[in-house]
């Protein structure tokens, strides 16, 4: 299986800075796979990772910190047919009759479609072909896109991870605990 990984405050750091903390979550990453005995890929991405493994990495996924939210995603070529043909598939999957739905398509990169071209155009499809309502503010279910150069990540799901900074990104500190001030 597939998985976008997000990370959020670590794109705020310099081009340096934000290095050393993306290899630093690989890192952990591959460590934590290997520690559960799990056989995993993890390749960073600008802006992102992508991990290849069984569903067992998800529980690893949502408790690793650095990681904002991940998602189980297909991978596809960024040529718009062929979005609009798998996204539709999704919906069938995904959508019960009479929910209400969004699409939700991010990009990075140039390509001969805008983000809104996109969420037009699969919205019109799903709609078409299922009859579902579209609702942008309070959508029962999201297709959602993250469009990157000349792949694409297709998902519906988005499951939260713990934030922060990667463990071991920052400098080594000491905490002296008195118990008898615990107490208090």
């Amino acid at each position: 299986m597939l998985y976008l990984v997000r990370y959020g405050e670590l794109a705020l750091k310099s081009p340096p800075v934000r290095q050393r903390f993306e290899r630093q979550l690989g890192r952990n990453l591959r460590r934590s796979f290997r520690a559960a005995g799990l056989e995993a890929r993890v390749q960073r991405s600008y802006g992102r990772f992508l991990v290849e493994g069984p569903k067992a990495v998800e529980p690893i996924l949502s408790r690793t910190f650095g990681i904002v939210s991940f998602s189980p995603c297909e991978q596809l070529p960024a040529q718009l047919p062929t979005l609009i043909t798998a996204a539709l598939a999704l919906a069938k999957k995904r959508l019960k009759p009479g929910r209400s739905f969004k699409v939700d398509a991010r990009r990075v990169g140039t390509h001969p479609f805008s983000s809104q071209d996109v969420n037009i155009r699969i919205g019109a499809a799903i709609q078409k072909a299922l009859g579902n309502p579209v609702n942008l503010s309070k959508p029962d279910a999201a297709i959602s896109l993250d469009i990157r150069d000349r792949v694409a990540y297709l998902f519906s799901e988005t499951i939260a991870g713990p934030g922060g900074l990667p463990v071991g990104s920052g400098s080594p500190i000491a905490v002296l605990f008195d118990r008898a001030e615990a107490a208090l």
